[in-house]
């Protein structure tokens, strides 16, 4: 399906109105509720690139989106959740709920269960855009736009009854293939003017291949992700600026479950050492170690060389050539 102009989707609550949702009205719930959440984020660089929707199998109604960004090892999703013929919460990864509450067929309020201080009045411009988010503490976030693309976030704070500048979000690139932006905090209490910037960070995700993409953390780091046709993490590359770089391969259970994790690291391009994770036996046996034919967790050397085996509560290590007897661990 048509992707929204604005990612993701977060959550749909009570509705008051009393009328039937339609799929705009949906769609413009989804782009309310995802602004609020990157807005809570404020300062942080944080941003998603919008995916392709998803429906209820059985009434063909728009239920959840999938989305990208640099913070994620993975393609997310969030579902809305249905109680009582109403869309009355919404969950992100099966991690964070949201509830909110409708009034005439859009999102009045929004509330994140046990995060922080994510308790939001909804307010929209004339375009039918989200226009200002106020918390419960006295936080008011404000959206600008360019035409339909989303363009700025400001968030100010409330101090002693006088406004002050927390953060300014500036959207650089916002487009199907992925997004930069600049954040820049300001000191507490202070205007907001460059000398009082206390922290100013980019961060970017873009795809650069067929289920590739290319990220940048706020600390510079250089994330790389390759998904396969069922959208699943196969392998993922972090390039640090301080030259360490890890590299880790997933493989998957028919059920979809991760059976085997491997972790590679570097350090200016020489291998360091790996560690391998073990968490279903593979039905095809043919070739493997012997080790490989059991759950648990392994460990090599800067020789490639097997020095710890974690099985079933107990461990060994390899030490000058020699192993150690078993032991169990501590809890």
């Amino acid at each position: 399906m048509k992707k929204m102009l604005f990612p993701i989707i977060l959550a749909i609550a009570v509705c008051t109105s009393g009328q039937a949702q339609s799929e705009q009205d949906l769609k413009l719930a989804i782009s309310t509720v995802a602004q609020s959440y990157i807005g809570w984020h404020k300062g942080s660089c944080f941003y998603f690139t919008a995916g392709d929707y998803f429906t209820d199998k059985n009434s063909g109604q728009i239920i959840g989106q999938k989305f990208t960004n640099p913070l994620q090892s993975e393609f997310s999703q969030f579902k809305l959740v249905k109680e009582n013929g109403q869309f009355t919460k919404a969950r992100l990864d099966d991690n964070h709920t949201f509830l909110l509450t409708w009034q005439d067929n859009r999102i009045k309020h929004v509330k994140g269960q046990h995060l922080h201080q994510y308790d939001y009045n909804i307010s929209y411009n004339a375009s039918g855009k989200i226009e200002k988010m106020n918390g419960a503490n006295g936080e008011e976030i404000t959206f600008t736009y360019d035409g339909d693309q989303l363009q700025g976030i400001t968030a100010m704070g409330m101090n002693k009854g006088k406004p002050f500048p927390i953060s300014v979000g500036e959207l650089l690139e916002n487009n199907e293939k992925g997004f930069k932006m600049r954040s820049k905090m300001y000191t507490r209490g202070k205007p907001m003017k460059d000398k009082h910037i206390r922290g100013e960070f980019n961060c970017s995700c873009q795809k650069v291949g067929d289920k590739q993409y290319k990220s940048v953390t706020v600390y510079k780091d250089v994330v790389e992700q390759t998904y396969d046709d069922k959208e699943r993490l196969i392998k993922k590359i972090i390039s640090k600026t301080n030259r360490k770089q890890q590299i880790e391969t997933y493989s998957y259970k028919v059920d979809g479950e991760v059976s085997r994790k491997e972790v590679i690291t570097k350090e200016g391009g020489i291998f360091k050492g790996k560690e391998i994770k073990i968490f279903a036996i593979p039905e095809n046996t043919s070739g493997l170690e012997k080790w490989e034919l059991k759950k648990g967790t392994f460990r090599f050397d800067e020789k490639d060389e097997l020095v710890y085996e974690a099985i079933d509560r107990k461990y060994r290590e390899k030490k000058d050539g020699v192993w150690s007897a078993w032991k169990s661990f501590q809890y």
